[in-house]
């Protein structure tokens, strides 16, 4: 039986500009994110943050608006803080 080597970001590559396509400031929607442990939903979120930051950041920033995410990890919650900080 053989391998199939494939990269995480290309398995994640479809649900990632889903979530990037929800967090559009022209078009912003809610969205619920649900899948297994371990299965790299707090690398899409924080991946998902810095494009927002990168993208968008000085046109929120300049409206006075900001990005909310609520988790229910301490896990999580520490990579959020930690992708906020070394982005600034």
């Amino acid at each position: 039986m053989s391998k199939l080597a494939v990269s995480d970001n290309d398995v994640d590559k479809d649900v990632d500009e889903e979530i990037r396509a929800c967090l559009d400031p022209a078009n912003p929607r809610s969205f619920f994110l649900y899948a297994g442990a371990g299965s790299g939903k707090t690398r899409s979120l924080v991946d998902a943050l810095k494009h927002i930051r990168k993208e968008h950041g000085p046109s929120l920033w300049l409206q006075g608006r900001r990005v909310g995410v609520i988790t229910y990890t301490n896990a999580a919650a520490t990579r959020f803080a930690g992708a906020r900080s070394s982005t600034r």
